[in-house]
């Protein structure tokens, strides 16, 4: 089985650059499906770099788009248009069902930021959270708002999500049930910010001891094992979910607090147990979904 296999990719690109890349994608075992103008396609066609050519397109053009299925669209024609809309939502199904919008967006905050607030009510001093130090005189509503479109585009989300979900996971759980493939990803997710224990950093998630990264980043993962399962292996769903887990983490200063942090520790381990005991330690999933 080859690396990413199972994987489609739209291919616009036109002349050499784009389209050997996605040659680079199509050879991994990526279904690569080149999207061309009806009327006379890739200008590549007509670049020859020799007198030979094969069913009238130049030799170029065949060794950089070989292994690719061909799909004829104007995108300025309506039906055309939404033919390659139709097509794109095979990669990307954000239909994951309104109860799993709310897990992705709202369970992570919960879980952060409640052992925040009961640490409070312990009366342990609450620091300030970096956000709220970052947002200047922005209104923290919109500065909210803001964060999250940076984190999801480039504090690591949309870097990683293809990696560790969209690969991995798929991966591992060929060998091992969902539960297993948590605790393995967690951990090699963990080793993969392992770096950063050792660089100073002023976020409080890297300034304690790498025990407590390891176990957090383990238990998280299993919960993103659980949603991509659950949501048809979406992966739309862990985006959102790995974007609010580095949003709640910048807003809610739990970790910083030893009362907060013992809790976050105690919840998550009982929601994880329950998950298990509810969906099963195979699938993480109930047939029925």
């Amino acid at each position: 089985m080859k690396p990413l296999e199972g994987l489609v990719v739209l291919d616009f690109s036109i002349f050499l650059s784009g389209p050997s890349a996605a040659l680079r994608l199509a050879d991994l075992g990526a279904r690569v499906i080149k999207v061309e103008r009806p009327d006379f396609g890739d200008l590549c066609r007509q670049l020859y770099i020799s007198e030979l050519e094969l069913d009238g397109d130049s030799t170029l053009f065949h060794s950089i788009n070989r292994n690719k299925d061909s799909f004829a669209a104007n995108l300025k024609n309506p039906d055309d248009m939404e033919r390659v809309k139709a097509l794109i939502k095979r990669g990307l199904d954000f239909k994951i069902g309104w109860k799993w919008y709310l897990v992705v967006f709202l369970l992570l905050p919960l879980l952060i930021g409640l052992p925040l607030l009961l640490a409070q009510m312990a009366g342990e001093t609450i620091p300030e959270s970096w956000a709220v130090r970052e947002a200047g005189d922005t209104p923290l509503p919109i500065f909210a708002v803001i964060a999250f479109f940076v984190i999801f585009f480039t504090g690591g989300p949309l870097q990683e999500e293809f990696g560790w979900r969209g690969y991995a996971t798929d991966r591992l759980q060929e060998k091992f049930n969902a539960l297993w493939t948590g605790i393995v990803m967690g951990l090699l997710w963990a080793s993969w910010h392992l770096p950063l224990l050792f660089i100073p950093r002023e976020e409080a998630y890297y300034n304690r001891p790498a025990w407590g990264m390891f176990l957090t980043t383990t238990l998280v993962t299993i919960l993103f094992t659980w949603i991509y399962n659950n949501t048809n292996r979406s992966i739309f769903a862990t985006l959102i979910f790995h974007t609010m887990f580095n949003w709640s983490n910048f807003f809610f200063p739990t970790f910083e607090t030893d009362i907060g942090g013992l809790l976050f520790f105690g919840l998550a381990i009982v929601l994880v147990g329950v998950i298990v005991w509810q969906f099963g330690p195979e699938k993480l999933k109930r047939e029925d979904t």
